[in-house]
C-alpha cells in the first residue's frame, strides 16, 4: 500500500463509500466489504484491533439506531444500513491506519483541495490532538489529587470540560490574532 499514490488512495475510499451509499442492494456492499476484509488482513495486528474497535462501535451504533424499524417489519433496512456503515468506517479506519496525516493533506493538495480547507482541517486536528492531551493531564491530576473513589455526579469533569473550553477559546484567539498578524483577513 505504501507503492500506491496517497491521492489515489483517498478518491477510491471516497468511490467506494459514494457508491455503497447510492446502491440500491447489499451485493455490491457485500463485495466491497470482502475486499476490505481481504485488505484489512494485510494489516499490522494492533491496526487491525484499532480498525475494528472502530468498525464494531459504528455498528453497534447504527444497530441501536435502525433497531425501531424491526418493529415496522423493515429488517432489511437493518441489515443494508449497518453493512454501509461498517463499510464507510473500515474504509476510514484502512486509511486512518495506513497513511500518516502529512500524506494526507499532500494527498489533498494534489487533488486541488483549496489550501485554506487544508489549512483548516490540519490546525483542527492539531488542536484537538492538543486539546486532548491537555485534558488528559489534568483528568490525571485531579485523579492523583482525589484520595476517594467518587462517583460520576460529584466527579470533576465540568471543571475539566469548562477548563478545556475556555484554553480552546484562548488558542483559538491566539490563532486568529497570529492570522491577523500576517495579513490574513478571512
Amino acid at each position: 500500500s505504501a507503492v500506491i499514490e496517497p491521492a489515489f488512495r483517498i478518491l477510491t475510499a471516497f468511490l467506494c463509500v459514494l457508491l455503497c451509499a447510492c446502491s440500491k442492494n447489499a451485493v455490491f456492499t457485500l463485495i466491497i466489504i470482502i475486499v476490505q476484509l481481504v485488505r484489512l488482513a494485510s494489516l499490522k495486528p494492533a491496526q487491525i484491533c484499532a480498525v475494528c474497535h472502530m468498525v464494531g462501535t459504528a455498528a453497534l451504533i447504527a444497530l441501536f439506531i435502525t433497531l425501531p424499524s424491526l418493529f415496522y417489519g423493515s429488517t432489511a433496512a437493518i441489515t443494508t444500513i449497518v453493512m454501509k456503515v461498517t463499510e464507510a468506517i473500515r474504509i476510514i479506519g484502512i486509511l486512518n491506519e495506513t497513511l500518516a496525516w502529512k500524506e494526507t493533506t499532500g494527498a489533498f493538495a494534489r487533488l486541488h483541495v483549496p489550501g485554506i480547507v487544508i489549512m483548516t482541517m490540519d490546525m483542527a486536528i492539531h488542536f484537538l490532538v492538543i486539546l486532548g492531551r491537555y485534558c488528559d493531564r489534568m483528568l490525571e491530576a485531579v485523579q492523583l489529587r482525589s484520595m476517594v473513589e467518587v462517583s460520576w455526579k460529584d466527579s470533576q469533569i465540568g471543571g475539566i470540560l469548562g477548563t478545556t473550553f475556555l484554553k480552546s477559546d484562548q488558542m483559538a484567539q491566539g490563532v486568529s490574532d497570529a492570522l491577523v498578524c500576517r495579513g490574513y483577513t478571512g
